[in-house]
């Protein structure tokens, strides 16, 4: 009997063994020492303050939303997150801004590094929950990244971005000055990138500061509204913040919008400036 206990053991021990090895070649992203089988699956599971961490490249399948009352940190180290859903156009945006990766329901998420393509990546808030992005690192290659309505915004401290939109809009937030969407760039590498403030209305308050940073080839640009506020440079601040070959302009649509392109500081080469 005790024979026959030890090989029923031992097989119980090896069909689990073999069952972690098959769990293992599929999971994609992990929490501490917990894996999962899909993106999904882990941002569902994630508690605050946690981080999330790729072991394969992923492609989404579909729109992606997070949503939550909680900061979360996401690296994909030596992998790469991309999207078969396209861009958005930064041109039409709507309500449904956003529909690649979006960040909802007062959910605050930290990048801190990996490989990003092809993701549009939208903070979008609501008049009582605040969602946010905050870039510290990564690569990112034909990304969008939107502050979208209310007190959304997104952060950049660093990273290296290779075409693609930095985006502060608003749609359906009310005219008043202590509601803003904001992008701010304090650091980091950009080529070819689209940086634009775009408010929906002209009364709508949008901003985007560029603190730091080194730009090549970008289009930079505040339009479309009496609200619509870019300020470059910030007075007493000695980070790197560099500029070349940049248009860099407000756009006025017609005689009554006045958008504000305020430059405090900066290195300027070969750019065009109005």
């Amino acid at each position: 009997m005790k024979f026959i206990s030890r090989v029923l053991f031992c097989c119980f021990a090896l069909n689990a063994f073999f069952l972690r090895a098959d769990n293992i070649d599929e999971i994609v992203a992990r929490i501490g020492e917990t894996g999962y089988t899909s993106l999904s699956a882990a941002f569902s599971q994630v508690k605050d303050k946690e981080t999330i961490i790729l072991t394969k490249d992923i492609e989404l399948e579909s729109a992606f939303s997070i949503s939550g009352s909680k900061t979360v940190t996401l690296n994909c180290g030596e992998y790469t997150l991309s999207s078969k859903v396209g861009l958005r156009n930064y041109t039409s945006i709507g309500k449904d801004a956003g529909e690649n990766f979006c960040i909802i329901e007062g959910f605050k998420l930290i990048i801190s590094g990996g490989n990003f393509s092809g993701i549009t990546f939208s903070a979008k808030s609501t008049s009582t929950k605040t969602s946010t992005l905050t870039v510290e690192g990564g690569t990112f290659l034909n990304c969008e990244l939107f502050a979208f309505d209310y007190n959304s915004k997104v952060t950049i401290n660093g990273g290296e971005f290779q075409g693609g939109v930095i985006l502060s809009r608003t749609h359906t937030q009310p005219n008043n000055s202590a509601i803003k969407t904001v992008a701010e760039i304090n650091g980091g590498q950009f080529n070819s990138v689209k940086c634009y403030v775009r408010p929906y209305h002209t009364s709508m308050y949008d901003e985007m500061n560029r603190y730091g940073g080194i730009f090549n080839g970008c289009d930079i640009r505040s339009y479309n509204g009496n609200c619509s506020k870019l300020t470059i440079g910030r007075e007493g601040d000695s980070s790197i913040l560099k500029f070349e070959n940049c248009d860099i302009y407000s756009f006025i649509g017609s005689s009554s919008y006045e958008p504000k392109t305020t430059i405090l500081r900066g290195d300027f080469s070969n750019c065009k400036l109005g």
